[in-house]
């Protein structure tokens, strides 16, 4: 197999890291790269790339520049030949650097660039630390920040130990406490649903580790980052919380001993910051499968107001510990699945909680049933909350611009979605609905009925879900989720979205046929026709800028 260039191996890397191909698919591409060269010495696999649809010749540009400007800010030769430094620097050094790529602290390529400073100054005493203070990627403090954790780590193979850097001392890992406003916020989003208690606590610890390395780290770049928000989700929380946090207590705060914090609030390494990096240096693997180039950063809560001194919240360690006699009130949404992301939606004060009662739920779905069976679209979207419409925002989105290989790595659920809208209606069409539009159209001409008599009734303290049985007692049963937005109950799409999934792979395990040829043959017994040749092709293939 023959060589390959820093750039090539890079967005291969990139291919791999969103599944967008397989370990298996890589090799290839590599094998045909080489047999075409024998013909045409300047084939690239992203030319491959492009050819088998996997890429736009748009989206392969724009994750070629991307790199390339990675790699030149790595001092990595993107046209030079690939060859891993790391693997010839001494065994302390490289466990140090893998220790760093391990916990997500910088990436391979930062560590490639270290590894062939290290190598080029053949300096003995010189560290991989020396070199990425020296470069301005972190301070002596924040170094020395991550040496107890690594020390333990490393002393378990026996690596020697790292030492302090000179005139500093050790900082505690955990970062100095919030500022007030910090606290107002995460008691507000755990108050109204948003979050729960423990995962504040986690992001408590995660976001004054990040402002370590930058002051400038908003809690809402973490929630995005880690896929509990999207930025146009956190941008909605965000103007909620402006209209009607400022007034919100700040959470009381907990004496309590260094122990105690430990065991509450323990980080892993891999939640400290990337050295160097921002929220939009590596597009996340949704980004690259919807052809976003960057993710957006949603607007900071801080905006136009003044910040609160971080020297005011030092009453104890932890920033966000409410007394134990005093828990914050129940948890009132529900996180809903869309696409791989979580998102946090619907907001209520903590005196507009409403428990589920089986007569309110059985209203709103006779509510539903009676505007399904009139074919009254609009009427069934505005008993549906704000996740099932984004949903289908999705789902239109895929259709209009999904690549054959995101569409075919889909649930098989989301597959028969993506499938029937491009068979049902013309590019232009979809392109001008909304997920709305298109929720509304296929309930208008019957592809989605709902009308169903409940088998029975899941009650929790803020939710619902309930339960219908499909075809003969074997077959999966199917499910409705509901929640309490905007006043009142509605049906959520995710309980429903699963147990269609499951309904669909018992049809398809009965049928002679398999995997995606039994969805096609599936919906073209539906459909009364064959699918279109090109079906799992986008029908706008060509990005909108």
């Amino acid at each position: 197999m023959g060589s390959i260039t820093n750039l090539e191996r890079a967005v291969l890397d990139r291919m791999l890291e969103t599944k967008v191909i397989s370990g298996a698919g890589v090799e290839e591409l590599i094998r045909e790269r080489d047999r075409r060269r024998e013909s045409s010495p300047d084939t690239q696999v992203t030319d491959l790339l492009i050819e088998r649809r996997i890429l736009t010749v748009q989206r392969a540009n724009r994750v070629l520049s991307e790199i390339e400007q990675k790699l030149r800010q790595a001092a990595i030769e993107p046209e030079a030949s690939f060859a891993r430094a790391i693997g010839t620097i001494d065994p302390a050094r490289r466990r140090v650097l893998d220790w760093f790529v391990t916990h997500g602290i910088f990436d391979r390529w930062l560590a490639e660039s270290i590894a062939v400073e290290l190598q080029r100054r053949d300096e003995p005493e010189l560290e991989v630390l020396d070199v990425l203070i020296e470069r301005g990627l972190v301070t002596p403090a924040q170094a020395n920040q991550l040496i107890p954790r690594m020390e333990r780590d490393l002393a378990e193979e026996r690596a020697p130990a790292v030492q302090k850097k000179s005139g500093e001392t050790t900082v505690d890992l955990q970062g100095p406490p919030l500022p007030t406003e910090d606290r107002r916020l995460f008691g507000w989003l755990v108050a109204s649903g948003a979050i729960d208690e423990k995962t504040a606590v986690r992001f408590d610890r995660l976001l004054r580790l990040r402002r370590v390395g930058s002051a400038d780290v908003e809690l809402w770049d973490l929630l995005i980052e880690q896929k509990l928000l999207k930025p146009d989700q956190a941008n909605r929380l965000i103007a909620k919380f402006e209209a009607e946090g400022a007034d919100f207590p700040v959470p009381e705060l907990e004496e309590e001993s260094a122990t105690a914090d430990e065991e509450t609030t323990e980080v892993d390494p891999s939640e400290v910051a990337v050295v160097g990096a921002t929220a939009e240096d590596e597009p996340s693997e949704e980004a690259l499968a919807d052809g976003s180039s960057s993710r957006a950063r949603p607007r900071s809560p801080r905006s136009g107001r003044a910040r609160t001194s971080a020297s005011t919240s030092r009453e104890a360690r932890s920033a966000f510990h409410t007394k134990k006699s005093s828990p914050l009130p129940a948890l009132i949404a529900i996180l809903v699945l869309v696409g791989g992301a979580v998102a946090a939606y619907f907001l209520l004060q903590p005196d507009e909680i409403v428990r589920p009662s089986e007569e309110l739920l059985r209203e709103t779905l006779a509510s539903i049933t009676a505007a399904s069976k009139a074919r009254d679209g609009g009427r069934v979207v505005e008993l549906m909350d704000t996740s099932t419409v984004e949903y289908f925002d999705r789902i239109r989105d895929l259709a209009l611009h999904g690549e054959t290989a995101t569409v075919r790595a889909l649930p098989t659920v989301d597959k028969v979605r993506v499938l029937l809208t491009r068979s049902l209606y013309p590019p232009l069409e979809l392109d001008a609905m909304t997920g709305s539009d298109l929720l509304s159209k296929m309930i208008s001409n019957g592809t989605i009925a709902v009308e169903l008599i409940p088998d029975r009734f899941v009650l929790d303290a803020a939710s619902a879900r309930a339960t219908f049985k499909v075809g003969d007692a074997e077959a999966p049963g199917l499910e409705l989720g509901f929640v309490f937005q905007d006043g009142k109950w509605r049906v959520t799409h995710r309980a429903w979205t699963d147990a269609m999934d499951r309904i669909y792979l018992d049809a398809i395990s009965k049928s002679p046929y398999a995997g995606d040829e039994g969805i096609e043959k599936m919906l073209e017994s539906d459909l009364g026709r064959r699918l279109p040749m090109n079906v799992w092709e986008p029908l706008l293939p060509a990005e909108k800028s």
